[in-house]
């Protein structure tokens, strides 16, 4: 027999109920621990205490041949469920909130699977592993792309498809690069996003005034056309922040030697399509301000240890060594970005 107060269960000279072990009773409704009527993991007792909109997930270890559900202590545990290189205790925990002592669970991704979002990019290296995000691949084919094109392009100019800027054009002939590859571009105007979009036409007045600006000594976009160009896309500083962001970025680095470069990749650590950026010490500050791309990156070639080459604008440069560099004298360090082979463009 049950009472909450108001009601009894089972009412006056109604039979008894046939019960087992812990029963659950709520608004006039009875039943067991165990049942799931619906089959969807969550037992009917359970439902009726959250509500049947309530979720369940049930994480689940291999077992043998078959998968059976994880105990607490198996996922709060070092194990690695879905060996993905995080601990589970590092996806997921039970803590406590103080001063109530009131338990919530804490959850960065599933212990259970590699990809939590299903967005194609591995929890380990993914910076929201719970939220979907879209993506675009720049694997070791669209890497040949970028690479293809910086050989097409490195000593000319893709116009009118692409801006051409005529004393600065290293950030642009980097980004277009990647772009070809199949890096989609994003925003409006000179701090939204990254692009270059083709606007058409100029009117002949605006075509000479920006013909007259170069005479007077000023950097401008030639041609016939209008373009919208972002910072991030035309700037050498603009583009090395847009690019090492995790969105877009593995890992950056810093190399203060020819030498040390080329360790980097001996070692796997940057490949062909990464970003390098040349930095300049002029005696009263650091300077980034130059944009390439790598367009060689050989472990060990012909057994004589680790190349490197890269291809750049604004002087023409095709699998050009390191030397061109590191032998000038104000030159300070190289900074590279390792490209993510799946980029989110969220």
């Amino acid at each position: 027999m049950f009472n909450d107060g108001n009601n009894q269960i089972p009412g006056q000279n109604e039979p008894g109920l046939d019960a087992s072990g812990i029963m659950w009773y709520k608004d006039g409704i009875w039943c067991d621990s165990e049942t799931d009527t619906d089959g969807d993991e969550l037992p009917d007792c359970g439902e009726l205490r959250y509500g049947s909109g309530a979720k369940v997930y049930v994480f689940t270890t291999q077992d043998g041949d078959n998968k059976r559900p994880a105990t607490y202590g198996e996922v709060q545990g070092n194990n690695d469920f879905d060996g993905d290189g995080l601990k589970n205790g590092d996806e997921v925990s039970v803590l406590v909130e103080k001063p109530y002592n009131r338990p919530y669970l804490w959850v960065k991704s599933f212990p259970d699977s590699e990809d939590s979002d299903g967005d194609l990019v591995e929890d380990k290296i993914d910076p929201k592993p719970l939220y979907f995000q879209n993506t675009v691949v720049y694997d070791y084919e669209a890497r040949e792309r970028a690479i293809l094109y910086a050989t097409r392009w490195y000593n000319g100019y893709n116009e009118p498809k692409y801006v051409r800027y005529i004393d600065a054009d290293c950030a642009n002939f980097v980004s277009q690069c990647l772009h070809e590859a199949g890096i989609p571009m994003s925003g409006q105007g000179r701090t939204d996003g990254w692009h270059s979009y083709n606007l058409g036409q100029k009117s002949y007045l605006e075509y000479f005034e920006s013909f007259s600006t170069y005479f007077k000594g000023i950097i401008f976009k030639s041609g016939r056309y209008n373009y919208d160009v972002s910072e991030s896309w035309s700037m050498a500083k603009s583009n090395y922040d847009f690019f090492s962001t995790e969105n877009y970025s593995l890992n950056t680095y810093e190399f203060f030697s020819k030498n040390e470069v080329l360790n980097a990749v001996k070692n796997g650590e940057i490949t062909k399509g990464d970003l390098m950026y040349f930095e300049w010490n002029d005696e009263t500050h650091h300077e980034l301000s130059h944009a390439t791309i790598i367009s060689l990156a050989i472990s060990n070639f012909l057994s004589d240890g680790p190349l490197l080459g890269y291809a750049a604008h604004t002087e023409a440069r095709l699998h050009a060594d390191l030397d061109t560099f590191f032998d000038g004298e104000t030159a300070y360090s190289v900074h590279v970005i390792h490209l993510r082979d799946r980029m989110i463009v969220d």
